[in-house]
């Protein structure tokens, strides 16, 4: 489990710009009754009960675990966000697309049909295990190093565009019938699917 709050802080002694003043009064309307009462709890800086721009731009590190959590379809407001813990929920669709700085993801345990990070290319660790996942794209993944992608419903993936040190684990995907990768990578599946070296 990743760590609960990381904020990141204002330089002592600078003054904040206009876009930062904008920002604390620019309120992110949040869809999902759990997921808007976990953030007001934690992210709510100033205590008014709203959800600013500005404070979830300063969210770092984000564990909202077993909250019973919908759906994070605002999850692009927390632009800086480094690692997203969400496990344990009852999301059926992620889209990470947005959050650029995401270097760990944990989304296991949900019921995700749908998972999209495609241009988070800083991303080192992703773990989606015990999903309904038919596809990944990992085609911009090029840093992943860990993938635990067990007990979904992929019938094929391509991995070797990942970081050659990828350790993966495909088990538990009854359609998996073919897995791309390449030199140096460990991958750990079962038959029949296939291995192609590309």
């Amino acid at each position: 489990m990743c760590a609960l709050l990381a904020l990141g802080s204002v330089a002592c002694g600078l003054a904040e710009g206009d876009e930062d003043e904008r920002k604390r009064t620019d309120y992110i309307t949040l869809s999902d009754p759990a997921f808007e009462a976990f953030c007001l709890a934690y992210y709510d800086l100033n205590g008014d009960d709203r959800l600013s721009r500005y404070e979830a731009e300063r969210v770092r590190v984000m564990d909202c675990s077993g909250r019973g959590i919908r759906s994070l379809a605002e999850i692009d407001a927390f632009c800086n966000l480094q690692e997203l813990e969400c496990s344990e929920n009852e999301l059926t669709h992620l889209d990470l697309e947005r959050n650029r700085s995401l270097t760990e993801l944990c989304c296991a345990e949900n019921r995700l049909v749908e998972l999209s990070v495609v241009g988070v290319r800083s991303l080192k660790r992703l773990d989606c295990h015990a999903n309904a996942l038919p596809r990944l794209d990992l085609t911009t993944a090029a840093n992943l190093q860990q993938l635990d992608a067990r007990s979904n419903a992929l019938a094929t993936i391509d991995l070797s565009l990942c970081a050659r040190s990828l350790t993966a684990s495909l088990r538990s995907n009854p359609k998996l019938t073919t897995i791309y990768a390449r030199a140096g990578q460990q991958v750990d599946y079962e038959s029949p699917a296939v291995l192609v070296e590309r």
